[in-house]
């Protein structure tokens, strides 16, 4: 027995068009979000996934877990008031996260497994670095501390350091004009950095990249510049941090309130806008990922979880979490001179049959145009090339301008 669904789509629709979901950002097609609002005394210091998909929050007072249901559970506290916060980052294996402050330029870890609430900050014994004017921490495939940091005293250029968290040892890699800005890593070991030359803000800064060979031959005496670097995107807005997906896209959110894709391939990197922060926050200061079963893509099953800071750098501090949505509907419908391809998102296990009609005005019939197809999560298309219908391009010609599609769950 066929299960018809209340969304039968026979129009094209673009993959791209935004679409709200809740009463949090808007985001495209094939994606949905929701949000946890967070009670934030004066400055949000940052926050990243845990290995089992729980965050960890720092604010300018505590480090905390949040569980799915939004449950908060403190496992650090700041013994000095009124630090600023600038970073969080989970431990390669999970049994730790970093936490820095710039106000003094502390490191701390916290231990995941210690029981107790732990203090941190400066004058603490879980302090295990300074790197004054520190910004971001960032951990190579390898497992090494990165930590981008403005120069003291003069605030430029920004310094991109290797720190030992087992001694407090810092080594100097590479050295960028302009304030400080993100660091994040590919899969490949290249270390990412996006400029911060501008104020206001204007498209004029890039995201480059320095290879593996790089930094490791910039570890000891000298270092690199950025005049070593290779630019991957350029004319853009300066990010206030990024993040990679796991299947290579890097999305960086800024302080304007947009939230950008960079997808690479074939030699080019294409930059688009994904998303912007819900009306009444200004901007966006922190991006994390955490990875599903597939890709993040429009329209994939279980395709991981963006998760942003929007703000409104007072009193609003919100995650916004972006999860790609199999949202059964037509999604396009590409046209030709002999076929038509449909395509049309799935779920995994489940089976769909596509039909097509020629007139739906005057009570036409709706006719099968494929075998079932089983969902595997990711869309599908199934093509019409008019297959057995009477009359050459005159049908073809029918085809193109008169059909109409709808795809149908079958159980």
């Amino acid at each position: 027995m066929r299960n018809r669904l209340k969304l039968t789509a026979v129009l094209v629709v673009i993959l791209w068009t935004a679409g709200q979901w809740g009463a949090a950002a808007l985001v495209p097609r094939g994606y949905r979000s929701s949000h946890t609002d967070l009670t934030i005394p004066t400055w949000f210091g940052g926050f990243d996934y845990l290995p089992d998909g729980r965050l960890i929050v720092s604010d300018s007072e505590d480090v905390f877990i949040l569980d799915e249901q939004g449950a908060k559970t403190v496992v650090a506290h700041f013994e000095e008031p009124g630090l600023f916060g600038s970073f969080v980052k989970a431990s390669p294996d999970g049994a730790a996260a970093y936490v820095g402050e710039s106000s003094v330029g502390t490191i701390s870890r916290v231990d995941l497994h210690a029981g107790e609430i732990q203090q941190i900050g400066p004058g603490t014994e879980n302090v295990v670095a300074t790197v004054e004017l520190n910004y971001d921490l960032e951990f190579d495939p390898e497992g090494r501390a990165f930590v981008s940091a403005a120069t003291p005293v003069t605030w430029q250029p920004n310094r991109l350091l290797l720190v030992n968290l087992q001694t407090g040892e810092t080594d100097l890699i590479a050295t960028v004009q302009g304030n400080s800005g993100p660091l994040a890593f590919d899969a490949a070991g290249n270390l990412f950095y996006s400029t911060s030359t501008s104020y206001p803000p204007q498209p004029v800064e890039s995201v480059i990249f320095f290879s593996p060979n790089q930094i490791d031959g910039a570890i000891g005496e000298g270092h690199v510049t950025e005049a070593d670097a290779e630019t991957y995107a350029s004319g853009i807005f300066g990010f206030s941090d990024m993040e990679f997906d796991d299947d290579g896209d890097l999305f960086g959110v800024t302080s304007s309130g947009s939230v950008f894709e960079l997808s690479g391939g074939g030699g080019t990197v294409v930059a688009r806008s994904f998303t912007t922060v819900s009306p009444d926050a200004f901007g966006a200061t922190v991006v994390r990922f955490f990875p599903g079963a597939r890709h993040f893509e429009a329209y994939y099953e279980n395709g991981g979880t963006l998760t942003f800071l929007e703000s409104d750098f007072g009193s609003l501090y919100r995650l916004v979490h972006v999860a790609s949505f199999p949202e059964f509907e037509v999604i396009s419908l590409g046209l030709d001179n002999q076929s038509a391809l449909v395509s049309f998102a799935t779920e995994e296990g489940k089976q769909y049959q596509v039909y097509s009609c020629d007139d739906m005005t005057s009570g036409g019939a709706w006719e099968v145009i494929s075998p079932v197809v089983t969902g595997t999560g990711m869309p599908a298309s199934v093509t019409d090339d008019g297959a057995g219908q009477e009359g050459g391009e005159s049908q073809v010609f029918s085809l193109l301008r008169k059909k109409f599609y709808r795809v149908e769950r079958v159980e």
